[in-house]
């Protein structure tokens, strides 16, 4: 974070008190399942596995559009986003493939150029997950390797029919 933001500004500093009575306050609920409150989105009850591929950027990316998405729709569309796509397409702006990336800067890619459909491993979707599930790992060394210049040109057929730009 820029340190010009860590502090109010003079000019915006207010005569009142920042003593705020509690009634005043909302009154938030002791306890929120968004599983619950959203029960058609079949998004949300996911739990992924990004291996030991440090893309939890992208998945952390892929999961907010995917949920955004069905909540918008209400239900009636579930596109599970492909995280394999902002890996590979989202460039220098939001990550270093596996060795990490910005989840608020996948999210402008998403605004600015749509995302394609992607399950897990050999899932369903344009571009599913490409690293196997790896639950004999011991240790980052043996997973797979991520090559950020992945060649996906011969999905193109495919990514046009199934981008999804953002329209929330």
């Amino acid at each position: 974070m820029d340190v010009r933001f860590a502090e109010v500004p003079e000019s915006e500093k207010s005569e009142k008190s920042d003593d705020l009575e509690f009634e005043t306050l909302i009154q938030l609920p002791t306890a929120f399942d968004s599983r619950v409150q959203w029960p058609n989105c079949n998004s949300i009850k996911l739990i992924r596995d990004q291996t030991y591929c440090g893309s939890c950027w992208a998945f952390a990316a892929a999961e907010i559009i995917s949920d955004r998405i069905c909540i918008q729709s209400n239900g009636t569309q579930q596109p599970i986003i492909s995280p394999e796509d902002i890996l590979s397409c989202c460039g220098s702006s939001c990550n270093n493939g596996c060795q990490g990336g910005y989840t608020i800067e996948a999210m402008k890619y998403w605004m600015n150029s749509g995302v394609v459909t992607g399950g897990d491993y050999q899932g369903a979707g344009c571009i599913p997950y490409s690293f196997r599930p790896c639950s004999t790992c011991k240790k980052a060394k043996d997973a797979p390797s991520y090559n950020s210049e992945q060649n996906v040109s011969g999905q193109n057929v495919f990514w046009r029919n199934d981008w999804l730009l953002s329209s929330i």
